[in-house]
Formats: C-alpha cells, sequence, structure tokens
C-alpha cells in the first residue's frame, strides 16, 4: 500500500497571475499588504503550512504509459493519485478580516507540473479557490461560486512545477459553508508545462503552426473554434465547437468517442481556447481561456464520435466561433485538420485530395469513415496528425466540418518520421447525423433543433455586445437624445419618442410598435429589419466597489460591467444578516441605499451579480461611521503621526490574539480596549514589551478598539471578535 507523507514546513512566494474561466484576482497569502484597517497578510499569516506529499512514479509505469502511447496513438501526459483531501479539514486555518484562509502545501516529487480534480466542489457566494506554484510565479483563480455545478466537479488545468499551493478564501457566515475535496492529484511526467505556466511544444517538428502564412490565412475565423482537452487530468485531445440551426449559442462541441464516451469522463475534463503561438514559429500560447466539465448529449462509437455541451458558453473576451458543419456524404476536393498534435500549440494540415471512403480501419463500418491518404508539403512544413489530435475537425473547402478524427491507418505513420506516410480517419458527420433515429447516439437532434433538414450550416461568431437577443422598450425619449437599439430576433416598444430625439431600430426578425406608441412629428425615428449571422454570447462581467464607509441612509456606491441584476448581503459580527437588497443593475456605476436604523460598526457584505450566463461574487469589509464616538476615533487617528505601528493577530479573533509593537521609542505606553460605543473593556499603563499576549475568550462577539498611547503618539486599529 503507497503511504502519503503529512508534514508543517516553511514557505514563502510571489506571483505571476493566469487562469481558467475564473474571477482573476491575486491570492490572499501572496498579497504584500492589505488596508490601513487591517495587518498586512504576511505578518498576520502562520508561516507554516500543512503539507502532503504523494509517493514517487514509479519509472516502470511511466514507461508502460509511453509505450502505449506509441502503439494506440493516444496522448497520456500524467499519473493520477487516488487523494480524498478535503481542504478545510487538512489545511492550515488563518483568520484575516473578513473571513478563513486555508492553505495547502501538495507536492509530488518529480512532477514536471500538477494538475488537480475536485471531487467535491460547492462554495458559497464570495468564496475564492486559488492553485498556484510554490514559488507563486504561476498562479490559476479565482474559482468561485460561479464554478459550482451540478455534478460538483471541478478539473484544474496543470500547475507548472512539482509543488503547488491550494487556497481557499471563505467569508464569515456564509450563506453555506464550503465542500473542497481533491479527489486526483495528476502528476505530470512529459513536462506540458513551461515555467511561465504556457505550456510546453511537444508534437514533431514538422507541424504548421495555425498563424503561418499562406497556410492559415485562409482559416483564421475557424481556428477559433477548435479547442485542446484535457481528461482526466491526464489525456490531450482535440475538439470543435458547433453552431446549430437555432443560432442560440449552443456551446456544443464534437470530439472522438475514444477521447470521451461517458457522463464521467466529460465531468472531468477541461477545454481550452486559444491555445496558439502569437505569430508562425512565435512564442508560446496561454491557457488561460478554458471552460471546465461538460454534459454528454450524444455518442457513438461507429462513427467515433461525442457531442457534449459544455457547462459555462465561452466568454465573448475570447471571440469564439461556431463552426459550421455538412452532413453530406460526397465532399469535394481540399481543405484542413486543424488540431492540437500532442497537446501542441494548434497546428493546421492541408490536403487537397477528395476524401474517400475509409477502407483501413478494422472492426468498424467502413463507409462511416473518410480516408485522408495524402497531407501536402507547404511553405512552413508538412502538416500530419498525431496523439493528441484525435477529435480534432475535418474542414471542407467551404470551411464547414465534414468530421472529427479517429486515427490513422495500420502500418502507416503517425508522427513527423515520415510525414508523407501519414493517412488518417475521420468519422464522417454524414454517419453520425441521424443514426437509428434515437438522440443519445446522433447528431441530428442536438444540431438541428428546428428540424429544418439543412444538409449544412454556416459558422458564425459571438453578436457584438450591443446586439442582444431581444428587447422589450418602454421610456421616453426626449429632444437631442439619440437611441439605437439592435436586437437578433425582436424589438417591442412601446416609447414616447419626442421632437428633436433621433430613435433607430435594427432587428434580425420583427420591430413591433404596440398601442400607446408615441412618435412625435419632428422626431428622427427609423425601424428596418437587418439580418444578423451571429450567435448570443457570455460576456464577462467585472466589478470595483466605490466607497466602504456609509452613514444611515446613505449609499454603499460600486462599479459594474455587464451585470443585468445584483444581491448585495450584509452580515454583522454576530452572523445576523441585517440588510439584503436586490434589483437591476443601471448603467456603469450603481448605488444601495443603506437602512436609516443600522447598527454603527464593521460588516461582512457579500455581492452577486447577474447577467444570463455568468455570475461574480465578491466579499469585502464595510464600516457604518454614523457612530459620532467611532468617526471621532478614525478622526484622531487620521490627524496624529505616530512614531509605532502595530499589528493584531488574528483578526478576526475569539477574544485571544497578540498584539505586535514596532516603536522606534524606549518609551512607555498605555494599553486601553474598548467598544464601539466606547466602554473600556482593558486598561493597562507603563507598558514597554514589544509583544503582548491577549485571552479573554469571554469577550462578548462585536468591535472593539485597540489603541496604544505614548508622549509621542497615539495609535488605534479595529479587532473583531466572534
Amino acid at each position: 500500500m503507497k503511504r502519503w507523507s503529512i508534514l508543517f514546513i516553511l514557505f514563502f512566494s510571489y506571483r505571476i497571475v493566469s487562469g481558467q474561466i475564473s474571477q482573476g484576482g491575486t491570492p490572499y497569502a501572496l498579497q504584500s499588504s492589505m488596508s490601513s484597517e487591517s495587518p498586512a497578510h504576511e505578518k498576520c499569516l502562520d508561516k507554516q503550512i500543512r503539507t502532503i506529499i504523494t509517493p514517487q512514479v514509479d519509472k516502470h509505469i511511466v514507461d508502460s504509459i509511453l509505450l502505449h502511447n506509441k502503439l494506440y496513438e493516444e496522448c497520456q501526459f500524467a499519473y493520477g493519485f487516488d487523494a480524498n483531501i478535503n481542504v478545510t479539514d487538512y489545511g492550515t486555518k488563518d483568520s484575516i478580516q473578513i473571513g478563513t484562509l486555508y492553505r495547502l502545501l501538495l507536492i509530488s516529487p518529480g512532477a514536471k507540473s500538477i494538475n488537480l480534480i475536485f471531487s467535491k466542489y460547492k462554495v458559497p457566494p464570495g468564496a475564492k479557490l486559488f492553485i498556484y506554484s510554490a514559488d507563486g510565479r504561476h498562479i490559476i483563480g479565482a474559482f468561485t461560486s460561479n464554478n459550482n455545478k451540478s455534478c460538483e466537479i471541478l478539473p484544474t488545468i496543470p500547475v507548472y512545477g512539482d509543488s503547488i499551493v491550494v487556497e481557499y478564501f471563505e467569508p464569515y457566515f456564509p450563506e453555506f459553508y464550503g465542500q473542497l475535496v481533491i479527489g486526483t492529484i495528476n502528476h505530470d511526467f512529459i513536462g506540458i508545462v513551461s515555467e511561465s505556466g504556457l505550456f510546453d511544444d511537444d508534437s514533431g517538428t514538422c507541424h504548421v503552426d495555425v498563424n503561418c502564412s499562406p497556410e492559415g490565412d485562409n482559416w483564421q475565423t475557424e481556428k477559433k473554434a477548435v479547442c485542446e482537452i484535457i481528461i482526466n487530468g491526464r489525456i490531450q485531445c482535440s475538439g470543435v465547437l458547433l453552431n446549430n440551426t437555432n443560432m442560440d449559442g449552443t456551446p456544443y462541441f464534437l470530439t472522438a468517442n475514444h477521447c470521451i464516451d461517458s457522463q464521467d469522463e466529460a465531468n472531468h475534463s477541461i477545454f481550452i481556447f486559444n491555445y496558439e503561438k502569437n505569430s508562425c514559429g512565435g512564442s508560446s500560447g496561454n491557457t488561460n481561456q478554458s471552460i471546465s466539465s461538460s454534459i454528454l448529449r450524444a455518442t457513438n462509437t461507429d462513427s467515433d464520435f461525442s457531442l457534449l455541451e459544455f457547462s459555462h458558453k465561452p466568454l465573448s473576451s475570447w471571440n469564439p466561433y461556431y463552426a459550421g458543419w455538412d452532413r453530406q456524404d460526397i465532399q469535394g476536393p481540399g481543405g484542413v485538420c486543424i488540431h492540437h498534435p500532442a497537446g501542441d500549440v494548434k497546428k493546421i494540415s492541408t490536403y487537397t485530395m477528395s476524401p474517400t471512403s475509409s477502407n483501413c480501419i478494422v472492426g468498424k463500418p467502413q463507409n462511416n469513415f473518410y480516408l485522408i491518404s495524402q497531407w501536402i508539403s507547404t511553405l512552413n512544413g508538412h502538416g500530419v496528425t498525431e496523439g493528441g489530435s484525435s477529435g480534432s475537425p475535418l474542414f471542407n473547402n467551404n470551411h464547414n466540418v465534414i468530421g472529427q478524427l479517429y486515427g490513422g491507418c495500420p502500418n502507416h505513420n503517425d508522427n513527423c518520421d515520415n510525414p508523407s506516410n501519414d493517412y488518417s480517419n475521420y468519422g464522417k458527420i454524414y454517419s453520425s447525423w441521424d443514426y437509428n433515429g434515437t438522440a443519445s447516439i446522433q447528431l441530428k437532434n442536438w444540431l438541428d433543433p428546428n428540424n429544418c433538414g439543412c444538409t449544412s450550416m454556416n459558422g458564425a461568431s459571438v453578436c457584438p455586445q450591443e446586439v442582444v437577443e431581444n428587447l422589450n422598450l418602454s421610456h421616453t425619449v426626449n429632444a437631442g437624445v439619440v437611441e439605437i437599439h439592435q436586437a437578433r430576433k425582436n424589438i417591442i416598444s412601446n416609447c414616447n419618442i419626442k421632437y428633436g430625439s433621433s430613435v433607430h431600430y435594427i432587428a434580425g426578425e420583427s420591430v413591433l410598435l404596440t398601442p400607446g406608441t408615441h412618435i412625435e412629428h419632428g422626431s428622427d425615428f427609423l425601424a428596418e429589419i437587418q439580418s444578423y449571422n451571429c450567435v448570443p454570447g457570455c460576456h464577462p462581467i467585472s466589478f470595483q466597489i466605490i466607497n466602504t464607509s456609509f452613514q444611515n441612509g446613505g449609499d454603499l456606491c460600486f462599479y459594474q460591467t455587464n451585470a443585468q441584476s445584483y444581491y448585495l448581503r450584509l452580515v454583522n459580527m454576530y452572523g445576523q444578516t441585517v440588510f439584503q437588497s436586490s434589483g437591476n443593475t443601471n448603467g456603469y456605476q450603481n448605488c444601495v441605499q443603506m437602512p436609516i436604523n443600522l447598527a454603527a460598526g464593521i460588516f461582512v457584505a457579500t455581492i452577486i451579480l447577474y447577467n444570463e450566463c455568468n455570475e461574480y461574487s465578491e466579499s469585502f469589509s464595510v464600516t457604518n461611521i454614523s457612530s459620532k464616538s467611532i468617526m471621532a476615533e478614525i478622526d484622531q487617528e487620521d490627524k496624529i503621526k505616530c512614531d509605532f505601528d502595530f499589528q493584531v493577530c488574528p483578526n478576526p479573533s475569539d477574544g485571544s490574539f497578540i498584539i505586535d509593537i514596532n516603536k522606534n521609542q524606549d518609551d512607555v505606553f498605555t494599553l486601553d480596549i474598548y467598544t464601539s460605543i466606547g466602554t473600556t473593556v482593558l486598561h493597562i499603563e507603563y507598558l514597554s514589551e514589544s509583544h503582548i499576549e491577549i485571552n479573554n475568550n469571554a469577550l462578548p462577539s462585536g468591535v472593539y478598539f485597540i489603541r496604544l498611547m505614548n508622549r509621542y503618539c497615539l495609535s488605534t486599529k479595529k479587532i473583531i471578535v466572534h
């Protein structure tokens, strides 16, 4: 039986950020300092971190996997260890100003990179999960409640090195307590990630980068539909995002059945967009645009296809493309394959022949596959296919997908050793279309939900942000105002359009002016129908708090982009929800009026922003400064320049905490601890120590002030006891 090693070691790091569909930001433990209202993280966090070490990966296991890769054209790069590690149980636990920080260091000796699969992932709004290399240079996250899924599984992309930190922040008094269990630790023995967090080049030297000219010049749109897949944290494949006849942006994704053939594998997969070099032979691309987990909609071994639906739409900022398709059997000459051979950056292989029905696959219906028996040599190389290319799309000369890669032929080359002898077989969309009339083993039910009977479908980009799906308008447009409204489908208006205004409606299907619409003479009004060959996208949400203090009846304000609605919750230090507000956002700057009878003090605020496909959550500290005594102390602290400072750790605490004082004077001082209404709970004079321990678990929960004063200066800090 293999044994895990668990110990405590010292830990220090610095950072460069990366990530998948995530909220971004910097891990709390790597932040150099907090605001003036809280102590510096590096002074408050425990310098020892709980560590788990995996067993060594046996060399014979690695050799066996590499041989299997070669024989069966697969691309396994990692070995997995079953873990079952509950982060909140095993991790080092620290209290910071607004929540609890759990940290865990994972070491897999000799690993080139490490990726994790969380077998249980369910976190509350405001919680954040970061994963980063032990030196802090490669960071992914923050993963938040936006990453919660019904399967409660979260696979993550690889992080460079053999030592990584898992950091989980949870705000005090959350809506529910997070569940975070590491099910698998995957040890990369090949080295697919570089020190900068970029994937390394591992494919053959004959391959052509998709951004090479002239090979990729005419395929710059279609390439945005092709993704790399990491399955179970160990195996690499390729696939393509497809359009459907509803043109509704449903993220259907085509790959090979031998890559993903079960819902379990679909749950444990990651799909990476835009992983490519920035130019022909240029620097390696990044992997910070990815989606984890999917739903298996249909799969069939006879034509080796699987159709998935992503758990989340790709963000519009990634410029995704929904590729077109062609389900006809006979195809004309010429086209390309765009793929990720050996998990490498995106490559392009070119053919000029007409695809023929395959006759070289043993055990598969021969007419279900296209055979490409000759990839041509081009200016920048001689593209072929190899392990990792599986599932990649074959495009015809009309730039539509006609199949997905199954593999090569026996006794033929499958790499760059002899590229003119590389044969590639692709499962036909024609054969996968209406197979046996059953939705779970065919493409038709998903790609043609309108039952239009189309033999082909063009691809589409995401609509510009100003083009929404449908619009329902009812307002007054005053003189001098210019409005342009665009909808991919329908606009319904009941507006009062005044003299001297200008209004332009553009809709893809209809413009309806309902009874009550009033358009004054002298206004400039135009309505027109214009077809939009685009699909609705998912726009990223951003957030920034404007003020963290307020008075009763005042406003708490924030900036946002792309959110349609919000929910705000304030919790006091007793764990009681004292205020809730929700509503629609209104432009870039939004303000929420605070209640007029709220008690003075410090609160944990959690805000959630929503749009039709996305969620953003953040927890932060806010202060009600309506109490004159609190305002007086804050003013006094601001006005007096002090030659010593002090830190309080942990903060919040249970009544036991340490005061560390940095003072340049040898003078004695006085220590006072008092409540928010000025009641003194502790008073000590003639102190000279720089390290003071307070142990008072009988202190009631609440906000307190610690004041240090000598003849030179006065300094005050807040502490929360709960």
